[in-house]
């Protein structure tokens, strides 16, 4: 799954906090993601910390269902079709997303 740069930088996620999500989201535990990423596996939960500070989250499932209800199944509902990753890509989609109450 990718996050693309335009939710990351939504939520100021930085690149590394961008592929800690990425492996989250991919169901890698902590141990093999930080040693995907060639970290302590503190240090990779060290950045699992501040992306859920950022996005306002508590979880990994939390992050899921945040990025999911966000910006997969509002345009879904409007009858868009999702990117080759699933979410949607268009700027213009992303931003009314990030418009909406509760941001």
């Amino acid at each position: 799954m990718e996050l693309t740069r335009l939710i990351s930088s939504a939520y100021g996620l930085t690149s590394r906090e961008r592929h800690v999500a990425e492996l989250v989201l991919r169901g890698h535990s902590t141990k093999e993601a930080a040693a995907e990423l060639g970290i302590a596996a503190y240090t990779f939960q060290d950045h699992l910390k501040a992306i859920f500070a950022k996005t306002g989250t508590g979880t990994r499932a939390q992050l899921q269902w945040a990025l999911s209800s966000r910006f997969y199944l509002p345009p879904t509902a409007e009858r868009l079709t999702p990117g080759p990753y699933g979410f949607y890509l268009d700027s213009d989609q992303v931003s009314r997303v990030l418009q909406r109450p509760g941001r």
